[in-house]
């Protein structure tokens, strides 16, 4: 699998980035392979606290199908149903944590609106906007350097309607207020975010090859 990965990051990196020299496109190559893995391993995590939540859900309805004196047969199903609902939420945030696992293998894809730390952030708020969280993992750092408040981002399109509810809120009234400061491959701009575009922060951007993404904020 890595050696895939590197063919189709090589052949990427080969077109897009043709000023760089060989030395610096294979460090780039190895950082974004590594990149990939430490994401994965995240995912991993969450993968195994969900297999937790899953035997614990499996107790509770051996608790439930056990016979219990003086229950009414209208509250076991009531109780079967909320563990029904649960194993539901479970199993769908299971599979999708999975999909966005196989989908880091195309994490070095770049697009258009990557040329400049604006529209990186303006992308967010884009995002956020229309709901188009498959999109996410693409704004953020390759490398895995960025902080968790930004993997929280990444991540979104596997999390439970409830976050993805609040990442809509935070984000979708998202708006820059400051010009971006731009200092090589590192970026700056202010902007707001939250329900009502009230609270102030500073997004932190970073540059590989030609593409930016985000970093911290």
């Amino acid at each position: 699998m890595k050696k895939k990965i590197l063919l189709l990051i090589f052949a990427v990196s080969f077109f897009s980035c043709n000023q760089l020299s060989e030395e610096e496109r294979l460090i780039h190559n190895q950082k974004v392979i590594s990149g990939i893995e430490r994401k994965k391993s995240d995912l991993d995590k969450i993968l195994a606290n969900i297999d937790e939540q899953s035997k614990k859900l499996s107790t509770e309805f051996d608790d439930v199908y056990s016979f219990k004196i003086g229950r009414s047969s209208s509250t076991k199903r009531a109780q079967i149903a909320e563990l029904e609902k649960k194993s539901r939420i479970i199993y769908n945030y299971r599979l999708d944590i999975i999909n966005l696992k196989n989908k880091l293998d195309v994490l070095h894809k770049t697009f258009e609106w990557q040329e400049s730390p604006k529209t990186v952030l303006e992308k967010l708020f884009e995002i956020a906007k229309y709901g188009n969280y498959n999109q996410t993992i693409f704004l953020v750092d390759p490398y895995d350097e960025n902080d968790n408040k930004v993997d929280k981002i990444a991540y979104i399109s596997a999390y439970p309607v409830e976050e993805k509810d609040e990442f809509m809120q935070n984000f979708k009234y998202g708006r820059i207020i400051g010009t971006p400061i731009i200092k090589e491959k590192k970026a700056e701009i202010e902007f707001l975010f939250g329900l009502n575009a009230d609270y102030k922060r500073t997004m932190k951007l970073v540059k590989r090859n030609e593409s930016w993404y985000l970093s911290s904020y």
